[in-house]
């Protein structure tokens, strides 16, 4: 008679769980070595994927399927691809939301910039729903360097230099600091405006 009422009592604090299971949240996009910017018209076309450069076919696909940087702005005409490597003119690029990776060769109509060449002199924000201490504008690029103070989440800077991790920074009120642009393990704290 225990064991029933036991059992029963299981059952009624289990299935009111069950409904309510939280989704996992996703990862931010890992940021790599740069991102490469393919115009719409050369995104439509498939092409091939690879386990390395030129060796093991993994799959065909259009780009328009694999994960794209989300950005700031207004620019149809184009999608931007985290790299994670980069080979002579090879892209290591992420496949899907598991992270799963494949080498492509660069085509025509495709533009491969370094994050450093690529949030030179861009506006930039950082993303929401991070550490706290992510949003600490500091005098140098270390984790120990003074803090300067603390930006709004939504705050729009101006990416001025990257060394490293860190983003050297410029508030619209004209205070420059340094700011992580990714974190310890190669994901993105921010987005960039892309617009013309």
């Amino acid at each position: 008679m225990t064991l029933i009422r036991f059992s029963l009592l299981l059952l009624l604090v289990l299935i009111p769980l069950s409904g309510h299971a939280a989704s996992p949240v996703k990862a931010r996009t890992l940021s790599g070595v740069g991102v490469v910017r393919i115009t719409e018209s050369a995104a439509t076309s498939k092409v091939p994927l690879y386990r390395e450069p030129g060796l093991g076919l993994l799959q065909t696909v259009s780009l328009t399927a694999l994960p794209s940087l989300r950005l700031n702005g207004i620019n149809l005409d184009r999608l931007y691809f985290p790299v994670i490597a980069k080979k002579r003119g090879w892209l290591k690029v992420v496949l899907d939301d598991a992270e799963r990776t494949g080498w492509l060769a660069m085509g025509r109509g495709w533009e491969f910039n370094s994050w450093e060449r690529f949030l030179e002199n861009r506006q930039i924000t950082m993303l929401r729903g991070l550490r706290k201490d992510y949003y600490l504008l500091r005098k140098a690029a270390a984790i120990t360097a003074d803090p300067l103070g603390s930006m709004e989440k939504s705050s729009s800077l101006v990416c001025r230099e990257i060394i490293g991790e860190w983003a050297m920074v410029e508030t619209a009120g004209g205070v420059s600091g340094w700011l992580r642009w990714r974190d310890e393990n190669g994901r993105l704290l921010l987005t960039a405006d892309v617009s013309p």
